[in-house]
């Protein structure tokens, strides 16, 4: 994380540096997008002592660009004043201010200058401010609509930047995502929240990773694939703090990479990672990674390697949507998440179906895709009901049967069931999992089996 607005000639030079060796990999043949993360309005102030604001912030001029409350008429950081005193609803530093100008013309130039190829842009979100003193804005009433076209036009800028460019100079196209706190997707954005509570990344890794899985595969609604739901926390903890079994109230402080929430060292929680590239590249959700590297050894490293081969293989069909089939992990407690994950092994198995209709894509010959998790202490055997209706096979198109291959098997034919589905048989070990092709009988796969153990 660093502050763009804030760069020295000497910072610039280092990025610029930098990005031109990544760039410029293996001797050309291969390029690596550099981009820095930037924390915008949301959860940033432009008065609070907080992540965001230098520490002699309330003796600044500008300690009124921040969104003012309508009810207290007070900045929302008005020294723990405001009835909001903390959290990224309450911090807020308005668009709608020359300090906002100002800091959006030096982000711009910094990214120009340094020819970064990514952008990681937090906090886009903006909140009502009734400052009529703002410049830009003249006060409450129209104080969304001008913050929402100065967030809009940023974005624009951010895709224009190549334009700003010699076409000569070799400056790639700006491909950028949101991190977090963005309620639109507008300009570009490719994605937004999926909504957790972000002390779930300090928890024990195995309560993260079964509440993972939960928060993407139970609330599949609207936009699934573009939403973001959780930073990994591979060698390095969301927050500086963790999870304390002995006091659940009060959490340990932590500093550093070996806590009960990271992955690290990957050396020895192969099972943990590998749990959680399943539930990453088997639900198409991308997450962020905190780390400093992907694996620190080889049995990490072969992990990784086999994740990758398995997404390139099948990245047209985990890319579409999918539904829930069974989920027998429970993370909530009426709406909110619970600091541990109950599993009900009489019920049985986590599991999703991702559909692709030859009428919608007819680029890859996989139609469905069926990813079986058990996260339970004791073996599951039984069958699983995948309906196929969305995948565009069914009776009504004349299909009688299907095949189905297990984790990259060859395909046997089963019979479509008067319903449009086909059964499967699912048998997994402790916490285990598996993977099914459903492909059309015309259709032939073209891949051979790849292990991912």
């Amino acid at each position: 994380m660093i502050g763009p607005e804030f760069q020295t000639e000497a910072n610039t030079t280092w990025f610029t540096e930098l990005v031109a060796r990544a760039h410029n990999t293996s001797g050309g043949k291969h390029s690596v997008e550099v981009g820095v993360y930037q924390l915008l309005l949301n959860a940033r102030s432009a008065s609070a002592l907080n992540q965001a604001a230098p520490s002699n912030a309330f003796e600044l001029a500008n300690h009124y660009y921040d969104a003012m409350d309508p009810a207290l008429s007070l900045p929302d950081h008005n020294g723990g004043k405001a009835a909001c005193t903390g959290g990224p609803s309450c911090a807020s530093l308005c668009a709608g201010t020359s300090f906002y100008q100002t800091m959006k013309a030096t982000m711009l130039s910094f990214w120009r200058t340094t020819k970064l190829s990514a952008v990681d842009q937090d906090g886009s979100r903006y909140v009502p401010c009734s400052n009529a003193s703002h410049a830009h804005h003249h006060g409450l009433n129209d104080s969304m609509r001008v913050q929402f076209d100065e967030i809009k036009t940023l974005f624009h800028a951010y895709l224009d930047i190549p334009s700003s460019f010699p076409a000569d100079a070799g400056v790639p196209k700006v491909a950028f995502v949101t991190s977090a706190s963005s309620n639109f997707l507008e300009a570009g954005q490719a994605k937004v929240p999926g909504g957790y509570n972000e002390q779930v990344w300090s928890l024990p890794r195995w309560h993260w990773i079964d509440l993972q899985r939960v928060l993407i595969i139970a609330g599949v609604n609207t936009f699934v694939n573009t939403q973001r739901y959780y930073p990994v926390p591979l060698s390095m903890p969301y927050h500086n703090v963790q999870y304390n079994p002995d006091d659940p109230i009060h959490w340990k402080s932590c500093y550093g990479y070996l806590t009960n929430a990271t992955l690290t060292p990957l050396e020895e929680h192969v099972q943990e990672l590998n749990w959680m590239l399943s539930q990453t590249f088997g639900t198409g959700v991308m997450p962020q990674l905190r780390s400093r590297y992907l694996y620190d050894g080889p049995q990490s490293k072969a992990v990784l390697q086999r994740w990758i081969a398995w997404f390139r293989r099948y990245s047209g069909i985990v890319s579409q949507d999918f539904v829930t089939l069974s989920l027998t992990t429970s993370c909530v407690n009426e709406t909110q998440p619970t600091m541990k994950c109950s599993l009900d092994p009489a019920t049985g198995i986590d599991a999703i179906i991702h559909h692709g209709s030859p009428g919608i894509r007819a680029d890859f010959a996989e139609r469905a895709m069926v990813m079986v998790w058990n996260p339970a202490e004791i073996r599951f055997n039984g069958t699983l009901a995948a309906p196929l209706y969305y995948s565009g096979l069914t009776h009504a198109a004349g299909v009688r049967a299907v095949r189905v291959s297990y984790e990259g098997a060859t395909p046997v034919e089963v019979p479509l069931r008067h319903d449009n589905s086909v059964e499967l048989s699912i048998a997994l070990e402790p916490r285990t999992f598996t993977w099914i092709v459903v492909l059309s009988i015309d259709e032939q796969a073209t891949s051979t089996r790849i292990a991912v153990e």
